[in-house]
């Protein structure tokens, strides 16, 4: 159930800030399967906007696609 202040139909609204891997290096692997990684990074002033919409069913929609990318 949804808050009393939101509606199905709000829009909610994400910043994706962008970073820049200087260095990234495997070392190792974890008991869960996962790589252990070592990196050095730079945030940037960068990204993208991610806006979500709650509808109703099921269904995934995405209203802005890209060539080549599901």
């Amino acid at each position: 159930m949804l808050p009393p202040t939101l509606t199905a139909d709000a829009l909610l609204g994400c910043a994706a800030p962008a970073k820049l891997n200087l260095f990234l290096h495997v070392i190792g692997r974890r008991a869960d399967g996962y790589h252990l990684l070592q990196s050095v990074f730079q945030l940037l002033d960068w990204g993208d906007s991610l806006d979500f919409q709650r509808v109703e069913g099921e269904e995934i929609l995405h209203l802005n696609p890209i060539p080549g990318v599901a």
